[in-house]
């Protein structure tokens, strides 16, 4: 099973933990949009900026300030920095 589905999104599923993501982005050519939380205490930063050395020209990696592992009130901003990465790339 790919763990990056046609899309170039990762699958949360049984088997993602069985994957390298590393390989598998670096493998989809596919520019990502990484948004970490500067007080995310589960998944370390250092997860995204290794990411961000794996993806293709034109990934970004946006650090929110005060965000932890869920989103909770910056919602919005997710949001924003989502739609905003998707129209630049999608026209």
């Amino acid at each position: 099973m790919r763990s990056l589905n046609r899309f170039g999104l990762l699958r949360f599923d049984q088997d993602a933990k069985n994957h390298d993501f590393y390989k598998a982005l670096k493998k989809s050519g596919t520019p990502a949009l990484f948004v970490h939380g500067d007080r995310d205490e589960v998944v370390p930063l250092w997860h995204s900026e290794k990411g961000m050395e794996a993806a293709a020209p034109g990934s970004r990696l946006e650090i929110i300030r005060g965000m932890e592992h869920s989103y909770g009130e910056h919602y919005d901003k997710i949001i924003s920095l989502s739609e905003s990465w998707f129209k630049e790339r999608l026209g």
